[in-house]
């Protein structure tokens, strides 16, 4: 599963995570960190921060873009099923 992981008042010249979403073209699932619990847990210096979390809970890989110039969709999800068949 994907799920992506913002925090609240952190999107920038967007303003909110609805008009962030509309412009970039996304629909995933996505938590709001209020409280900046995940933000500093995973210590993210970057908001948004995309996150391939392993079966043992360890931070397998990771970007901060998705878009232009960014890793892309399609590669983050072939990073994550790549890690996910690891045994």
């Amino acid at each position: 599963r994907f799920v992506g992981i913002h925090t609240a008042g952190r999107y920038g010249r967007w303003g909110s995570l609805d008009a962030y979403f509309k412009e970039k073209g996304y629909s995933y699932p996505v938590a709001i960190d209020d409280d900046k619990t995940a933000y500093n847990a995973f210590k993210m210096q970057w908001v948004p921060t995309y996150l391939i979390i392993d079966k043992n809970g360890t931070i397998a890989d990771f970007t901060t873009d998705l878009g232009i110039g960014g890793i892309g969709v399609d590669a983050l999800l072939a990073r994550a099923n790549k890690i996910a068949m690891r045994k």
